[in-house]
């Protein structure tokens, strides 16, 4: 996603891409980007991965994707089709998708005959236009699947993905080939790419460490070798997660292991639960068992409605 951070952007910055969404899924959120009127030139429906605020300066900048382009009320009051003509010669050359109208009750009439040839839908919005890039940067990585990476290990579970999460030297991979033993499959070790498809959340393993497990004196073990083909698969859709933590964190840990909480990853929250990592490593595999089971009978909660907010690059929790 590139994203122009004035009126008249000289430079751009970059941030996380996505997959791209179409014009129509992004104008049906009126609320949420505060639309007050849509004009449509002929139905188009091509696709947006990207935020931009103001109209290039020049016809060479690269604009690399296609975007939503944000004029605030300043570019709308010059904006009459004779004087934006010349520096927006063709729409679809500058991978402009749709025109958003920051703070604007309607779509003045000198815009709608400008883009009537340019085949770009333009609606009004009352919000301005740094919320309403952040609005819509929130909704294209929501819509649009962005995907995080998160340090842990997938197994799946009943049919379900277990995310098991927490520090380096916890118990994750030897609780994950516990849960193994007890029928699951495994997923992925270490390295879990999560992405968000519609409302659900699936998981499965980088693409350098896929079908690797790092076994605690034994090095990298293939997953397939060491469990067998048929305990072994390539996504789970994720619906628990287990966070192994030290003692050194203390009471609130405890309150965590015994009260309902989630963790937010990309917008949906996933029931999840602490387990202290104790001194007595074999009873840690079984209590994670009897949490799993525990978690997976409890229903998922509701996607967040949070727009633009999203986890950290550890899938920080929310409570």
């Amino acid at each position: 996603m590139r994203i122009w951070s004035g009126c008249l952007p000289r430079r751009a910055t970059k941030a996380e891409a996505v997959t791209p969404v179409a014009v129509e899924e992004i104008i049906s959120c009126r609320e949420r980007l505060g639309i007050t009127q849509v004009w449509n030139s002929g139905g188009a429906s091509g696709p947006v991965s990207a935020v931009r605020i103001g109209v290039p300066e020049a016809e060479t900048e690269d604009a690399h994707a296609p975007v939503v382009m944000i004029l605030p009320p300043e570019a709308q009051r010059c904006g009459d089709s004779a004087a934006l003509a010349p520096t927006l010669p063709s729409a679809s050359r500058r991978g402009i998708a749709c025109v958003a109208l920051a703070e604007a009750k309607e779509v003045p009439e000198g815009l709608r005959r400008l883009y009537a040839s340019r085949q770009a839908p333009v609606f009004a919005s009352a919000y301005d236009a740094w919320l309403l890039r952040s609005r819509l940067i929130g909704l294209l990585q929501e819509k649009g699947g962005r995907r995080i990476m998160v340090h842990g290990v997938l197994v799946r579970w009943a049919g379900r993905g277990v995310l098991i999460l927490g520090e380096s030297g916890t118990g994750k991979t030897a609780c994950g080939l516990a849960l193994v033993g007890r029928g699951g499959q495994w997923v992925a070790d270490d390295a879990v790419v999560l992405r968000r498809r519609g409302d659900l959340l699936f998981g499965r393993g980088h693409c350098r460490t896929r079908d690797m497990i790092a076994v605690r004196g034994r090095g990298i073990v293939d997953a397939r070798g060491l469990l067998g083909a048929g305990a072994v698969c390539r996504e789970a859709q994720v619906a628990a997660a287990i966070r192994l933590v030290r003692d050194r964190e203390g009471r609130a840990t405890a309150r965590g292991e015994k009260n309902g909480s989630s963790t937010d990853f990309l917008g949906i929250a996933i029931p999840a639960r602490s387990l202290r990592v104790d001194p007595d490593r074999e009873q840690l595999a079984p209590r994670v068992i009897r949490s799993v089971e525990a978690l997976l009978r409890r229903p998922q909660a509701s996607p967040s409605r949070t727009l633009g907010a999203g986890p950290g690059p550890d899938g920080s929790e929310r409570r």
